[in-house]
Formats: C-alpha cells, sequence, structure tokens
C-alpha cells in the first residue's frame, strides 16, 4: 500500500506555507510519515474486523512495516508480508465422534464443518480433525504443534501411507490487507488523517517561529 499525497493536499500546503518554502518539504514528508503510521494501525483494526482471526492485531504487526518518506520522496509504503497462516489460528471448533473440525475465516461467516465429500478411499467424507503433533526441529529438538489437520486423498498420497495428514490453513496477511472491504475501509481513513496530519504539522511550523 503506498501512502501519498492528493493535489489539494499540496494546495494546502503551498497556501499556508508560501512565505517558508523551505519548511515545505520536511513538513510534507512529516505529514506522510505520521498517515502511514495511521494507515498501519487502520489495517489491523480493519482486518480484526473482516476476519475472524485470533491475535490479529499481533499478527498484522508482525506482518507489515513501513517504509517511511524522505524530504527528496515524498512517498512511504506499507508493505505487506506472510505465508498463509494455519486454519486453527482463525475462531473454530473441536471435532467430535461424527462432526468434523469446524473453522471461519470471515467474521461475519458462521463456523462451517471442514470435510471433503467423499474423499475417502470408500466413498466416505473426510474429516477434519484437532490434534498435537510431535516433531523436531533443524537442532533436534522435540516440538509440539497443535493445528486443523485432515488426511489425504488417495490422489495426494499416492503409494505413501493411508494415515498421512496435511495442515489446513487460511488466507495469509497480504491477502487479508488486500481484500477490497478492507482496502475501502483503510483509504476512507487514511484520506480524513491525511487532512489532519497536515494541519497538525503546518502549525507545528508556526509555532517554531
Amino acid at each position: 500500500m503506498i501512502v501519498y499525497v492528493e493535489q489539494d493536499i499540496y494546495d494546502r500546503l503551498n497556501e499556508r506555507l508560501k512565505d517558508m518554502p523551505e519548511k515545505m518539504p520536511d513538513t510534507l514528508k512529516k505529514t506522510i510519515n505520521s498517515t502511514a503510521k495511521d494507515a498501519r494501525k487502520s489495517l489491523e483494526r480493519n482486518i480484526k474486523k473482516e476476519y475472524a482471526l485470533r491475535a490479529a492485531i499481533r499478527r498484522v504487526k508482525e506482518s507489515t512495516s513501513v517504509e517511511s518518506a524522505t524530504s527528496k520522496f515524498p512517498q512511504a509504503t506499507i508493505v505487506v508480508k506472510g505465508h498463509p497462516i494455519p486454519l486453527y489460528d482463525f475462531q473454530r471448533r473441536k471435532n467430535g465422534k461424527r462432526v468434523a473440525a469446524k473453522a471461519k475465516v470471515l467474521s461475519g461467516s458462521s463456523l462451517k464443518e471442514l470435510k471433503l465429500q467423499g474423499g475417502e478411499d470408500n466413498g466416505k467424507d473426510l474429516k477434519a480433525f484437532i490434534n498435537t503433533v510431535t516433531y523436531r526441529d533443524k537442532n533436534g529438538n522435540e516440538k509440539k504443534h497443535t493445528g486443523i489437520f485432515q488426511r489425504l486423498t488417495a490422489s495426494e498420497r499416492g503409494t505413501g501411507s493411508r494415515n498421512k495428514i496435511k495442515q489446513l490453513y487460511g488466507p495469509p496477511i497480504p491477502e487479508m490487507a488486500g481484500s477490497q472491504k478492507v482496502l475501502l475501509a483503510v483509504t476512507g481513513e487514511i484520506t480524513d488523517r491525511m487532512k489532519e496530519n497536515l494541519e497538525k504539522h503546518i502549525a507545528a511550523v508556526m509555532e517554531g517561529l
């Protein structure tokens, strides 16, 4: 996500600081960088609102960073990175004897039973389940990991064991940040914040005279 100024912001800056043109580049830089920080916080709020991701704020902070504007390059970039997130980290419900594990990705949706119809070799549904697996890290230390798993279908496992499983995942943070609802909400918020930040930094220049 790129944070830059619209023409009306430039016009306002030129109008207010026309007698101090040397102050304009620094004021513009500070305005953009303040707005970029606000946009990052807005991303956090709106992803938490739109998606049923547990610990959403922490997840977004870990996945985002800001490349700040400079006086010579008045543009900031919010960089969003990340891999698909385990479905276990979204809202979920444990499986029962006859019911598969349930989960939902969108806050406004309902919990969905996670099963692949006819996925078993005998034609029965392949049901997801919550389980804790034990593995060893690259240093040989034993670790435990809890997730939502599902057995592989015959085509996925090939000639491998019928007991092979895979972990189920939801979307990564970049996909959430790029969704239409989140982008529209963030864009609407930062348009107003840009104007407020401009006035704040212009006032700081005036007070410093």
